[in-house]
């Protein structure tokens, strides 16, 4: 796949001053609006905390701490759990993964042997229908022999038969 090619960042200069002057006239806008309805447009306020004279501000801050610790272990023994229960899924992924790696080459050996018994059976009957064929040639040439022999006289019986 080609990659596609980079968009030039070039601009023309009365583009770049339009996009530039509604940027301005819209802060403008929302200056003017901030102004006349000030209740739309409030500033969240921070806490102020807890003030120094207030009657045990020490127990206070002392809760309010707990509180956040209780709320850290909380989120990490929920961590914790988590990353438990993603160690089994892994590991029993892993096992299924190794069963079915073995069971497809215990299949992949099975298939490889019985081409290969295939493949010397088929190489035997070879060998034997070769040596077969042999056998039917010498023989049939041994029957000439004697024929041509007989015929020229130069064989006797006893000779043939020995032969």
């Amino acid at each position: 796949m080609v990659p596609k090619k980079i968009q030039s960042k070039r601009v023309r200069t009365a583009h770049k001053h339009r996009i530039l002057k509604r940027i301005v006239d819209h802060h403008r806008k929302e200056r003017r609006s901030a102004r006349k309805n000030p209740g739309q447009h409030n500033k969240t306020k921070k806490d102020p905390g807890i003030p120094n004279a207030w009657p045990f501000k020490e127990d206070l801050l002392n809760e309010l701490e707990s509180l956040k610790n209780e709320d850290e272990n909380e989120k990490n023994r929920i961590r914790l759990v988590n990353q438990v229960e993603r160690a089994k899924a892994k590991k029993a992924a892993k096992k299924a993964e190794i069963a079915a790696n073995i069971a497809a080459s215990t299949a992949a050996a099975k298939v490889a042997k019985q081409a290969k018994e295939t493949k010397a059976n088929a190489k035997t009957e070879k060998s034997n229908a070769k040596a077969a064929k042999v056998a039917r040639v010498t023989k049939t040439e041994k029957i000439e022999k004697v024929t041509k022999g007989v015929k020229a006289g130069k064989v006797t019986k006893a000779k043939a038969s020995k032969k």
